[in-house]
C-alpha cells in the first residue's frame, strides 16, 4: 500500500481539505513541513536543485540564504555597494514562480536537512498575492489577488499596519499594542510591555499572557522575553514603538490567510 504522505488521491481528498473548502484549489496548494511549533518549511529550488525554505512574514528580503548552503555549493559571493556581501544563487523556484536571486544576504548555519534547506523565503514578494496556511497539515496556498477566494467564514480579521518597510507584517489591533507578525520567529515580548500588565517573566525567561484579538477573542500565550524589538520598519507608517512579535507558535491556532493587497490577516478555525 502506498503511504499517505506520497499518495497524491490522500492529499488531495483529505490533507488539502480546509484549504479548498476555503475556495482555493489544489493548483494553488503545495505541501509543506512544519518545524517547532507551526514554523513552515516549504518547497522550491535552487539552479534546479530541490530545497526548502523557512517562509516567513517579517524578515523584509524576499529570499536570504544560510551561510552553510552558500559554501555547501560555492555560490558566488560579492560585497555590494554599502560592502555587505551578497551572494548569487540564480534560478529559484518557490510556489510555481521564477525569480532571480543574483544579490541576496546569508547567514547562520544550519545542516543535515534533506532536502537541504537553504533559506529563508519571504513574503516580500508575494505582496499582491492572498497567502493561506493551513498548519495542521501543513500546507499553503498562494492566489493573485484577482483570483482572491470568497473568504466567508472567518473568525476574525486583524489589519496589518499599512507602508511597512520591504512588506514586514505588523498589526495594532491585538491587545492595543504593536506586534510584529512573524511567521519565521516564536512569540516574544519586550520587558516593557510585560511591564504594562504587570508580569514578570519567570526563571525561564519565559511568562504567559493574555492577547485580546478583533472580535474580543482572548488567547493565552507563552512568550519568550526581548530586550527590545526594532521599530525601524514602523518609521514611514509613523509608529516609533513595537511590543514584540507574534510568532507561528501563537498564529498557528487557525487557518491563517494573509490577503496582503487588503492589508488583511483572516483567522479561520480548523473545525
Amino acid at each position: 500500500m502506498m503511504e499517505p504522505e506520497s499518495d497524491r488521491r490522500w492529499f488531495e481528498t483529505r490533507w488539502s481539505g480546509r484549504l479548498r473548502n476555503l475556495g482555493f484549489t489544489l493548483d494553488h496548494i503545495v505541501r509543506c513541513r512544519s518545524i517547532d511549533s507551526g514554523r513552515i518549511l516549504i518547497p522550491g529550488s535552487i539552479r534546479g536543485e530541490p530545497v526548502q525554505f523557512l517562509f516567513g512574514t517579517n524578515n523584509g528580503w524576499w529570499c536570504s540564504l544560510y551561510q552553510s548552503y552558500v559554501e555547501a555549493r560555492g555560490l558566488p559571493v560579492f560585497l555590494n555597494d554599502d560592502g555587505r556581501e551578497r551572494a548569487r544563487a540564480g534560478e529559484v523556484r518557490v510556489f510555481g514562480r521564477m525569480w532571480q536571486a543574483n544579490g541576496v544576504p546569508f547567514g547562520d548555519t544550519v545542516a543535515n536537512w534533506q532536502p537541504p534547506l537553504a533559506g529563508r523565503f519571504g513574503a516580500y514578494c508575494l505582496m499582491e498575492s492572498v497567502v493561506a496556511i493551513d498548519a495542521s497539515v501543513p500546507a499553503m496556498a498562494v492566489v493573485s489577488a484577482d483570483q482572491r477566494p470568497a473568504l466567508a467564514g472567518a473568525l476574525c480579521r486583524v489589519p496589518l499596519i499599512p507602508k511597512t518597510w520591504k512588506g514586514t507584517c505588523y498589526t495594532a489591533a491585538v491587545s492595543d499594542a504593536v506586534f510584529g507578525v512573524g511567521y519565521e520567529w516564536h512569540s516574544t515580548v519586550t520587558p516593557a510591555y510585560l511591564a504594562t500588565r504587570r508580569t514578570r517573566a519567570g526563571r525561564n525567561g519565559r511568562a504567559e499572557i493574555e492577547l485580546r484579538l478583533p472580535g474580543d477573542i482572548a488567547v493565552t500565550q507563552e512568550v519568550g522575553v526581548a530586550d527590545a524589538c526594532n521599530v525601524a520598519p514602523l518609521a514611514e507608517a509613523g509608529i516609533t514603538r513595537c511590543d514584540g512579535m507574534l510568532g507561528a507558535d501563537f498564529w498557528c491556532r487557525w487557518i491563517t490567510v494573509f490577503d496582503f493587497p487588503a492589508s488583511e490577516l483572516l483567522l479561520f478555525p480548523y473545525d
